[in-house]
């Protein structure tokens, strides 16, 4: 990148440690910095959490309940000309955070990108093509560009939209799948000599999701639309339930 030397990671979680990782091919020219509250002794790219805060470029990857407190902490250390970047699985929720706390000398893009660990190990761990939202929260066009660009020369498949739009498509997949996916764990369904394709697929599918229960919490309570999905959800179960019970009469 042209102006952003520097880059603040704020936890070494799953995400944290995969966007360590994005940047791992630019290490000569961009120096990464990480805080992770369970790291006592900062060496080499663990830094303090003031440290992480002075970077060109923060990214917080930090769970959706604490967003709010990491951003408030960090805005005493923040200055102008600064980019923050979060990517968070919503988008409508973590914006208000961010207009409500952050100086408006403090560029703002939201983001989400569409995949995570266990789907970047079924590609190989490659980026191409990846789906990587983007939206210029409060931003100069050229940090805008500046950032976007890079997403792009790892070959994500870069996509504008703005918050609501986002939060609105991704309550009828995104919420839903991870709904199904913690019924599905609860199950404990296990892989038999006689598998069908389609049982394989539903493994597939579960080996590209984690079933955070916090995380489908977050998305339940900070998104409008995950409600309407859930109801829906709740009444074609409902459906099929009515369905079933008339094969015992």
């Amino acid at each position: 990148m042209k102006t952003i030397a520097t880059i603040g990671i704020i936890g070494h979680g799953r995400m944290g440690k995969l966007f360590e990782k994005m940047f791992e091919p630019f290490s000569d020219t961009i120096f990464v910095r990480i805080y992770d509250r369970n790291n006592f002794h900062p060496q080499d790219q663990f830094v303090g959490f003031e440290s992480v805060c002075d970077a060109d470029l923060i990214i917080p990857c930090v769970p959706i309940p604490d967003f709010e407190s990491v951003i408030e902490k960090m805005v005493p250390h923040l200055h102008a000309g600064q980019t923050i970047l979060h990517i968070c699985s919503l988008q409508t929720y973590p914006k208000e955070i961010l207009r409500k706390h952050v100086p408006q000398s403090v560029h703002l893009i939201g983001s989400h990108p569409m995949f995570g660990p266990q789907t970047l190990a079924a590609c190989e761990n490659s980026f191409e093509g990846l789906n990587f939202v983007v939206d210029p929260i409060f931003c100069s066009d050229s940090v805008f560009n500046e950032v976007t660009d890079f997403l792009r020369e790892l070959q994500f498949n870069v996509i504008q939209m703005n918050a609501e739009e986002h939060d609105a498509r991704a309550a009828k997949f995104h919420f839903i799948s991870h709904v199904v996916a913690n019924i599905l764990t609860k199950l404990e369904l296990e892989r038999t000599p006689i598998d069908t394709k389609s049982y394989e697929f539903l493994f597939n599918f579960l080996d590209r999701i984690d079933p955070d229960p916090v995380l489908m919490q977050s998305m339940l309570k900070h998104n409008p639309f995950a409600k309407i999905e859930l109801e829906r959800f709740n009444e074609s179960f409902a459906d099929i339930k009515d369905i079933l019970s008339q094969s015992k009469s």
